[in-house]
């Protein structure tokens, strides 16, 4: 069953990355329709490229983001100092009610 559903997954995202592709190809011959110049056709087809680039890579993407996160996050935190500064206007509100009048 997982398997199955595993396989029906891959087939979707391939079907995604296909549309994708139809969509950049749409979008970079609107722009030459509508446009008859060079330069927003080549402005819309590295738009596509890089779209279609991170739509293939996004899993790599992610595995680096969440290594650099987690290599920069500290261990501990330290508690704010009990004479810390606030911003004004951030503390409770009389009556307890939000927006009240």
């Amino acid at each position: 069953m997982i398997a199955w559903a595993m396989g029906l997954l891959a087939q979707i995202k391939v079907l995604i990355l296909l549309g994708l592709g139809v969509l950049a190809v749409w979008a970079i011959a609107q722009t030459f329709h509508r446009s008859r110049a060079v330069v927003p056709t080549l402005g819309m087809a590295v738009l596509a490229g890089a779209v279609l680039w991170v739509a293939n890579n996004i899993t790599t993407i992610q595995d680096r983001v969440g290594t650099d996160l987690s290599a920069a996050t500290p261990a501990t935190s330290a508690p704010l100092a009990a004479g810390a500064p606030t911003v004004a206007g951030s503390g409770p509100v009389e009556g307890g009610e939000v927006g009240g009048d």
